[in-house]
């Protein structure tokens, strides 16, 4: 991710309004959503969060990101993809895992 994409219907934005947040009964999970960018729609997006990621394809705005350690704070990062250029990544937010049951 990192490269920006211009192109006669506009430019790839990042997505805005990125959440992280704990999924209910889950202590290794966080679900991810945000607001689609103005300007191109693009085809997909990835998420990260320290090492692990999900990815979905355009309209969703929801993804969530499994294999996380429980009660821990992670930098989560979404970007935008058209094509074969992706997005500059959107503002890193912090989600944190519920705790072990």
């Amino acid at each position: 991710p990192g490269l920006s994409l211009t192109a006669e219907a506009g430019t790839l934005q990042a997505p805005t309004g990125v959440a992280a947040n704990p999924i209910s009964g889950s202590a290794t999970s966080l679900r991810v959503n945000w607001i689609h960018p103005s300007g191109l729609a693009p085809t997909s997006y990835s998420v990260t969060a320290g090492s692990q990621g999900c990815s979905t394809s355009y309209p969703a705005t929801t993804c969530d990101v499994t294999g996380l350690v429980a009660n821990t704070g992670y930098s989560v990062v979404v970007s935008s993809l058209y094509k074969s250029a992706w997005s500059a990544p959107a503002t890193a937010v912090t989600g944190t895992t519920n705790p072990d049951a």
